[in-house]
């Protein structure tokens, strides 16, 4: 019986000992995260749950995607800077960079990033389309 108490005991010490250590490597885990990435994880993870509902997500791959992400929005940034004629950057300085640019990375998101149209253009595509239906 007093072996049975000692065990235990033991077994407790073990036991709080392995809680602490596990504790100190998540402090540590989300101080390295913080240093490596200067996006949120948390707005990563809602955005990724937002598209893809049943898309369950490992805590590794997420810091990864996050730090893609951040990248491509420095990239994204600095190009469109480069671009700019003064010191404001504009949305037709991201859509020039994203069109000229021939990196695949980028080229992707040519379609996200149209090239701004008045009203009066889409007026007018609209009404040509219109138009052209009628003679058929």
């Amino acid at each position: 019986m007093e072996e049975e108490r000692h065990t235990s005991s033991e077994e407790r010490n073990q036991q709080e000992s392995t809680e602490a250590s596990e504790i100190k490597v998540k402090k540590s885990r989300v101080s390295y995260v913080r240093d490596v990435c200067d996006l949120p994880q948390t707005k990563m993870r809602a955005l990724l749950k937002a598209a893809f509902p049943e898309f369950n997500i490992e805590e590794d791959a997420l810091i990864a995607l996050t730090k893609a992400a951040e990248l491509l929005v420095q990239e994204l940034a600095a190009g469109a800077a480069n671009k700019s004629k003064n010191s404001l950057v504009k949305y037709e300085d991201v859509v020039d960079f994203v069109r000229a640019d021939r990196r695949r990375g980028i080229a992707v998101l040519r379609d996200i990033f149209p090239p701004r149209r008045t009203f009066a253009d889409i007026k007018k595509t609209v009404l040509n389309v219109k138009d052209d239906e009628d003679d058929e």
